[in-house]
């Protein structure tokens, strides 16, 4: 389906609550994931662990298995996030379509499988407006595409699937809404930030 179909499909529903992923969907981090994986390994390695952190191997599933190291493993994950802020960019369109339904009223939250402390960073330099809540890797028990995180949010907002639209731009993002019976729109370019803004009430 276009994005034009999918946008006119979930025009009505949309009044209470936006749910953002966050890596490239309202921000580009450019994070070198690769050279992170290599990170990792090597800091492994120099234990004695041989773990195989080569892609599509999730890189939090290969944490686990180190459990002596554990933290230190995550802890150059949320480092080479938050350096990474330093080059990232915003979204086209995204700013002003955030300060757009912030204007409405309409609340968002981001949930992103990415460390909290590297969003909220990257908020504050591109001076978006603040979300309701931010969860990520850090603060929640399991990662999208599960949907345990979000379901507690809904819940604690007191808002329904049905009145909320997700944005993403993966498949993960695809299966949470799925799962929740959220509607999901995978946006990628200004021009459906831009025909989102014409039809948000």
């Amino acid at each position: 389906m276009g994005a034009n179909k999918k946008i006119m499909k979930i025009s009505n529903r949309v009044n209470k609550l936006i749910i953002f992923d966050f890596d490239k969907t309202i921000v580009n981090l450019n994070v070198n994931w690769r050279a992170v994986r290599k990170k990792l390994r090597d800091f492994c390695l120099s234990h004695g662990l041989d773990i195989d952190f080569n892609f599509p191997h999730p890189i939090f599933e290969s944490i686990k298995k180190a459990r002596h190291i554990r933290q230190d493993l995550l802890d150059i994950v949320k480092n080479e996030e938050i350096k990474a802020v330093k080059k990232a960019k915003p979204i086209v369109g995204a700013k002003e379509f955030l300060e757009f339904i912030n204007k409405k009223g309409i609340k968002f939250i981001i949930i992103s499988n990415n460390h909290s402390q590297c969003i909220d960073a990257a908020l504050k330099k591109f001076h978006f407006p603040e979300p309701e809540i931010i969860k990520g890797w850090d603060n929640v028990e399991l990662l999208k595409p599960n949907p345990q995180a979000l379901r507690r949010v809904l819940e604690k907002l007191k808002i329904s699937p049905e009145h909320c639209l997700l944005i993403g731009d993966s498949n993960d993002d695809l299966i949470l809404g799925k799962k929740l019976g959220i509607k999901t729109l995978l946006i990628n370019n200004f021009n459906n930030f831009k025909q989102l803004k014409q039809i948000i009430v």
